[in-house]
């Protein structure tokens, strides 16, 4: 089921359909995220490429695909390099022929590889932003409206430096496959403005903890120094590809084992929703609940985990209170969660571990500790794709 889901995720089985429009054009690809490789290297074995750039992340080095320039830079948090290939990229932009056509293919993760502040805001200072925003426990909304209105090419400002007309392709992680949170929307209108991003700072009670030039160029924006992102570009957006894709295909293989199989999202806090798995979860029958998204943590301890191992411990926990016998599922599609090697992990709640030790792991955000401990740490390496995460609870009728 887990193959399924991530086979479901893999550029080469969705973007050809797509890429059929722009065959016999001269196209110049720009791609970025976590899929930036394969998605590049599909589009290159259907249509004819004049040039363009790839900007990757730094997990492994890939095979070189003629034409294409490839930049490699650090997720979840920038580094030089992520300055490096957004300048690269606005000063390819900027050479393509206005008769040309660039085709954009976008996947989630570009916030951090394509990220270079403004003059107005140290890299340093856009590093600890990135930090303090990442364990804040926000929603990916709210996160990617702050870091848009401190970047030189999110909420569509990298558009201002084509001539050209151009479409990108985009693979969603998440909610609502809402363009402008996508890698932060750098091809897409902002309908957002640093009145938000100054609000939701408030809310997250960052303001005190947030470096001075990122409050000041904030400040400068909701006065009117600085103008908003663009209210529309020259990129047509499409979403090509989400997270329900990867969810319908476990579900299909559930429903081969003639599991009653229910569909659910999980983009809220991780606690919250590890309630909701369990709410919706039939002990009396053969079942699976299948869900997709990209929980959110509220990081207060200092152990070893990601958002997926720490759902399937919380499951673990309400389930062996509820005493009920389940499969426990989740992974990142990309083969990454959180701090760790592992992609996520999967579970048999009849095993025997104690509340209280459950507890202990998860006080300390330390839930990959605990499948190292006991098993069940699903490690895939770095995919090469990005569709949120998926995972799947499965109970039997008892005989």
């Amino acid at each position: 089921m887990l193959e399924a889901g991530l086979n479901a995720a893999m550029p080469e089985n969705f973007m050809r359909p797509y890429l059929e429009k722009f065959a016999g054009k001269k196209i110049h690809i720009v791609s970025y995220g976590k899929a930036a490789y394969t998605m590049a290297l599909t589009a290159s074995k259907h249509i004819k490429v004049a040039g363009g750039l790839i900007v990757a992340p730094k997990d492994k080095r890939m095979n070189a695909i003629p034409g294409l320039q490839m930049y490699y830079a650090a997720h979840p948090i920038p580094d030089r390099c992520s300055a490096t290939a957004a300048r690269a990229t606005i000063k390819y932009l900027e050479r393509v022929d206005p008769k040309d056509h660039v085709l954009f293919l976008i996947s989630g993760g570009g916030s951090s590889l394509l990220s270079s502040p403004p003059e107005s805001i140290k890299f340093v200072d856009l590093l600890s932003a990135t930090r303090l925003l990442l364990a804040s426990g926000a929603k990916i909304s709210e996160i990617n409206c702050i870091r848009r209105h401190i970047s030189q090419v999110a909420g569509g400002r990298l558009t201002s430096f084509m001539k050209c007309h151009a479409d990108a392709l985009i693979i969603s992680d998440v909610q609502g496959n809402h363009i402008q949170d996508i890698s932060s929307g750098c091809t897409a209108p902002d309908c957002t403005s640093f009145d938000d991003a100054l609000q939701y700072i408030r809310l997250l009670h960052l303001e005190s903890a947030m470096p001075k030039s990122v409050m000041m160029q904030l400040r400068n924006g909701a006065s009117g120094v600085i103008p908003d992102g663009p209210s529309k570009t020259r990129v047509k957006n499409h979403i090509i590809a989400s997270g329900l894709d990867c969810a319908k295909a476990v579900a299909k293989k559930a429903r081969l084992s003639k599991l009653r199989v229910h569909i659910m999202q999980v983009y809220g806090d991780v606690k919250s929703e590890s309630e909701k798995i369990v709410s919706c979860t039939k002990s009396g029958e053969n079942s699976c609940v299948v869900f997709y998204g990209e929980p959110t943590v509220n990081l207060k301890g200092k152990g070893s985990g990601g958002r997926n191992q720490e759902l399937v411990l919380r499951l673990i926990a309400l389930y062996k209170r509820k005493n009920m016998r389940c499969i426990v599922a989740s992974m990142g599609t990309d083969g990454i969660d959180g701090n760790t090697k592992y992609a996520g992990a999967i579970y048999d709640t009849a095993r025997s571990c104690s509340a209280t030790e459950i507890t202990r792991f998860l006080k300390e955000n330390d839930s990959s500790s605990f499948f190292v401990k006991h098993g069940g740490c699903i490690l895939t390496g770095p995919t090469g794709t990005n569709l949120a995460d998926v995972g799947f609870v499965i109970v039997r009728k008892a005989d």
